[in-house]
């Protein structure tokens, strides 16, 4: 357990350990996370040893909120159990900037930022909460940004899902544009990750390869684009990450791309994985074998710009007949006066570019998706 990048934050402000087994314990796991939300950050770290478990009835999470502009931090230490009704009531009283609580493993002592609080009174607020919490259909949405391997390459993928959400669910592989995984396609999955499922956001081209301009997004999509095969395994392994997530329904499980990464999704299920659908925003329909498309299990739905001039008309109809001669459950809906990345605000407006945001087109493309899964994953 690497204690050394936090202590900084809380040195002199709270106690030394983070836990009762000071990070020595066998089953001791450190894993620290960040997120951001208005003017708060938080960073979490849970322990599961024998020490903690047998004091607290369960795991421990150690969160410690602070506010970079006014320096102000403080950690608590809490059972799984109640975590999210205590982290609601945090929330909300250091967004109002009331106080700041301390309670330790024991809860036998309460602290504000001036003075020292009844256990009386914080019951009486934590059960307000409570009531609160339970009229509330909010639940919040957990991000990892996860690292995993494909022949010998390190690759970083991003995790949402909504922890509210008690057992499994349907799990959804989001395959990013040629730009590489980024702000979009994580915010796309947080987005699924508050519709109940599990999202994971792969990483194509490995970690930190984030390609800036369109020529280096070109030359790493040509990599992937020029040898299928190398397309197919890295997505394949990308979908056992996903499958085998703890709270991921291996049996109920999509893929979906983006303009690159919607090519590739199919390319995926070209391959011959089992996935219960496929969903391709803007994608490339092109394949070097078309007779791959006898391997495909999953139905698919590819939601197409009418108008939009990077995917020929050889290559629509080369596709449609793929999916005819393979006898393939397939539907493609066009969207008027929409062209490529009709789905992505950062793609601008001006159509004669080939590639611009039409938000109405987003929406329904979105709604299409939505109702797709609702039928696949019955």
């Amino acid at each position: 357990m690497e204690r050394s990048s936090i202590e900084p934050f809380i040195k002199g402000v709270v106690p030394d350990s983070f836990c009762l087994c000071e990070g020595i314990g066998e089953t001791c796991q450190y894993h620290e996370q960040e997120e951001e939300v208005d003017s708060y950050k938080t960073r979490h770290i849970t322990c599961s040893c024998s020490e903690c478990s047998s004091s607290s009835g369960g795991w421990i999470e150690n969160f410690i909120i602070y506010n970079r502009p006014k320096s102000q931090i403080h950690q608590f230490h809490l059972p799984r159990s109640v975590k999210p009704l205590i982290v609601l009531f945090v929330k909300k009283i250091y967004i109002q900037n009331i106080f700041l609580l301390y309670v330790d493993n024991k809860y036998d002592k309460y602290y504000t930022r001036e003075n020292r609080m009844s256990k009386f009174m914080v019951t009486v607020i934590v059960v307000l909460v409570t009531i609160g919490a339970a009229m509330s259909l909010y639940g919040e949405i957990r991000t990892v940004d996860y690292d995993y391997r494909h022949n010998g390459a390190v690759l970083q993928g991003y995790f949402a899902y909504d922890d509210a959400i008690k057992g499994k669910r349907p799990g959804v592989l989001i395959i990013h544009e040629w730009t590489g995984l980024g702000d979009y396609v994580k915010r796309r999955a947080r987005e699924l990750a508050e519709e109940g499922y599990v999202a994971f956001a792969m990483d194509m081209y490995g970690k930190g390869i984030r390609p800036i301009t369109p020529q280096e997004a070109g030359a790493q999509a040509t990599i992937y684009r020029s040898n299928r095969q190398l397309m197919r395994e890295r997505a394949a392994v990308s979908l056992g990450q996903l499958k085998t997530h703890r709270l991921t329904d291996p049996a109920r499980v999509a893929a979906i791309g983006y303009c690159f990464g919607g090519g590739a999704a199919l390319e995926l299920a070209r391959s011959g994985v089992d996935l219960s659908g496929v969903v391709s925003f803007h994608g490339n329909l092109d394949t070097p074998n078309p007779n791959d498309g006898g391997n495909i299990k999953a139905k698919v739905l590819v939601l197409h710009g009418a108008d939009d001039p990077h995917v020929s008309k050889e290559s629509i109809e080369g596709f449609h007949q793929e999916m005819r001669d393979a006898g393939v459950d397939w539907q493609m809906v066009y969207y008027s006066d929409a062209v490529h990345s009709f789905t992505n605000p950062d793609s601008g407006n001006d159509k004669s570019r080939g590639a611009a945001y039409n938000e109405k087109a987003d929406k329904r493309s979105h709604r299409a998706m939505i109702d797709f899964f609702n039928e696949i994953f019955k």
